[in-house]
C-alpha cells in the first residue's frame, strides 16, 4: 500500500510538472512571435494600419491572432496602443511604460484563417517609435502552435487635415444643426473595467437625398467617472485609418474630429481605452457629401457589432 501511495505521489508530481511545462511551452511559442518596427509622426492622430493574414503553413489551421505593442524611443508623453479586429470582434492593448523593454499585454481575436486588421496609434501629439508583435496560432486564445503568419503594411502615418482644415471642420460641425436642420448623431456607451475592452461599431454612409457621401467624421468624449484611462476612437475603411483621443476625462469637450474619405458604404469604428478601469463615453459621427467632412450632411446609420 505504501508503495502504491508513493507511485501515486510520483504520478501527481509528474502531472503537475507536465502542466507547468505545457504552460511554459505555450508562452514560449507565443513569445516567438514575428515583429514589425514602425513609427508614428508627430500629429496626435497619426495611425498605422496593417493587415495580418493567418494561414496553415503545415503546423495546423489557425484559430487566433495574438498581438502586442512595445513603445520604443523616443520616450515621450504619448502612449502607444494596438487594436486587432476581424469581423465583429475587436480588442485593444496599450503599452503603459514608454522606452522600456516590455510590451503591452497580449490581446487576441479568435478569427480563424484569413485577414485581420491591426491598428497602431497613440494618445497624443509627438513622434513615437514602436515594435508590433504578432503571431497566428492553432489554438483559441493564442494557445497551440504558431502557424502561418504574414503582414502587409496597408497605411503608415496616415496624413490628416492641416490646421486650417480642422478649424473649418470644427466650424462646420458647430454650425451644422442650426444651419442645415440635421440632428446630431451620437452614441452613449460604456467600456467595462478590462483594459482590453473595445466597442466595435459599423457606420453606414448613404445618400438620403442630400447627395452621395464622400467622408465620415468621428470624435469621442470621455465622460464620468473621471478615471486614469484615456478614451480613443478609430475609424477605418479599406486602407484608410484615423485615430483620435480625448486628452481630458469628464469635461464637456470631445477629442479632435477626424475624417475618413471612404465614400459610401460601411466603416468600422472602434472605441477603446488606454488602461484598466470602467469608462463611459459619447461618440459623435456624421457622413458628409464632401471630403474631410465638408459639403452637406447625408445618410448616416449605426450598428453595434461588439459591446464590451
Amino acid at each position: 500500500m505504501a508503495r502504491v501511495r508513493a507511485d501515486l505521489g510520483e504520478c501527481m508530481r509528474a502531472a503537475r510538472t507536465g502542466i507547468a511545462f505545457a504552460a511554459a511551452f505555450t508562452l514560449a511559442l507565443v513569445a516567438q512571435a514575428d515583429t514589425q518596427p514602425g513609427s508614428l509622426g508627430a500629429d496626435a492622430s497619426a495611425a498605422n494600419l496593417y493587415q495580418v493574414t493567418c494561414s496553415d503553413d503545415g503546423s495546423g489551421p489557425p484559430a487566433s491572432l495574438v498581438v502586442a505593442v512595445q513603445d520604443t524611443a523616443p520616450a515621450s508623453a504619448p502612449l502607444v496602443s494596438v487594436q486587432i479586429q476581424k469581423g465583429s470582434a475587436a480588442r485593444n492593448a496599450t503599452d503603459a511604460v514608454d522606452g522600456d523593454a516590455a510590451f503591452s499585454p497580449q490581446v487576441f481575436v479568435d478569427g480563424g484563417a484569413g485577414v485581420y486588421d491591426v491598428f497602431v496609434d497613440k494618445s497624443d501629439a509627438g513622434d513615437e517609435g514602436f515594435v508590433l508583435s504578432f503571431q497566428c496560432t492553432t489554438g483559441a486564445g493564442g494557445t497551440g502552435s504558431p502557424t502561418g503568419t504574414s503582414i502587409f503594411p496597408s497605411v503608415e502615418e496616415v496624413p490628416l487635415l492641416p490646421l486650417a482644415g480642422w478649424l473649418a471642420l470644427a466650424a462646420l460641425l458647430a454650425a451644422l444643426a442650426p444651419v442645415r436642420g440635421a440632428s446630431a448623431h451620437s452614441l452613449n456607451e460604456t467600456l467595462d473595467a478590462d483594459a482590453g475592452a473595445t466597442d466595435l461599431i459599423q457606420i453606414v454612409c448613404s445618400d438620403n437625398g442630400s447627395g452621395p457621401p464622400q467622408s465620415l467624421v468621428v470624435q469621442a468624449r470621455d465622460n464620468t467617472p473621471v478615471a486614469a484611462p484615456l478614451v480613443s476612437v478609430q475609424a477605418q475603411r479599406g486602407a484608410l485609418l484615423v485615430n483620435s483621443t480625448d486628452p481630458v476625462d469628464g469635461d464637456t469637450t470631445s477629442s479632435p474630429a477626424v475624417a475618413v474619405n471612404g465614400g459610401s458604404g460601411a466603416y468600422d469604428v472602434l472605441v477603446d481605452k488606454t488602461d484598466a478601469g470602467a469608462e463611459s463615453y459619447t461618440m459623435t459621427f456624421h457622413c458628409f457629401t464632401g471630403p474631410d467632412g465638408t459639403g452637406f450632411h447625408t445618410g448616416t446609420s449605426l450598428t453595434i457589432l461588439q459591446d464590451q
